[in-house]
């Protein structure tokens, strides 16, 4: 049976976001095709596969938003980002924590709103499991798109959200041992992007934020864990989503 989309008068099939980790071969051979090039991810990610009338038709994935761009740090009134000194709490970092970023987004079913669909179903699915991951409730969204003939941003614009500007066409980076923020950095040239960005209704920026990456207390070792089984929880129940809904046998 097929939903109908009041605003089009246009009817779409039933979608299914199953939540799956990165090494999913459904999952990898999509983000394989996908424009931008699969160099794995880091920190903070949620994955899916989007399932239509009994088959992968996509992948759809958040992730930690970039650190700085002034257009998205603008558009949602986030903290200064100032240097701090080693120990201190950093407000603009903090924030950061409650933006998901659209990494990837790739359909291979092109039939007439079903993308801004999956879109739209992401962003509620996405809030959730991105607060139960990472104990951090988000407040917005944001996206970038190397643009072309074919890529014009239409599909954020048709789900609401804003267009920033582009990118100045440059990025930062760093050398050296751990590679981090605090190595050194040089400019280098980078393809302008469009940026979208998307408010969540009564979203509120986080002021703290529980980091685990370097625990060593065992209050906050025993909280990553907890956390961790949570997730893989879900990726399990995920795997078992995805063989009934693509009729497999156990």
């Amino acid at each position: 049976m097929s939903e109908f989309n009041f605003y089009s008068g246009i009817k779409t099939p039933p979608v299914t976001l199953v939540e799956c980790g990165r090494g999913d071969p459904h999952y990898k051979g999509f983000r394989d095709r996908h424009y931008i090039p699969n160099k794995g991810s880091f920190g903070k990610q949620v994955h899916y596969l989007v399932i239509v009338e009994g088959k992968v038709a996509g992948v759809i994935s958040g992730g930690e938003s970039v650190f700085s761009c002034k257009p998205f740090q603008d558009f949602f009134k986030l903290p200064p980002c100032a240097k701090m000194k080693v120990g201190e709490t950093n407000p603009y970092s903090i924030s950061l924590n409650g933006i998901i970023q659209n990494t990837v987004f790739r359909m291979e079913d092109s039939r007439p709103n079903l993308a801004s669909k999956v879109l739209a179903m992401w962003r509620k699915r996405v809030a959730h499991d991105w607060e139960s991951s990472y104990s951090v409730k988000p407040f917005g969204f944001l996206t970038f798109i190397i643009e072309s003939d074919a890529r014009k941003g239409s599909l954020y614009k048709a789900d609401n959200w804003s267009y920033l500007g582009d990118t100045i066409g440059n990025t930062k980076t760093h050398s050296g041992k751990g590679s981090g923020l605090g190595t050194p950095h040089a400019r280098a040239t980078a393809e302008k992007k469009m940026i979208f960005a998307k408010k969540i209704r009564g979203g509120v920026i986080p002021t703290e934020y529980r980091a685990t990456w370097n625990a060593t207390d065992p209050e906050t070792i025993a909280f990553t864990k907890a956390r961790s089984k949570n997730r893989n929880l879900r990726i399990k129940q995920g795997k078992k989503q995805l063989k009934e809904l693509l009729g497999e046998s156990e």
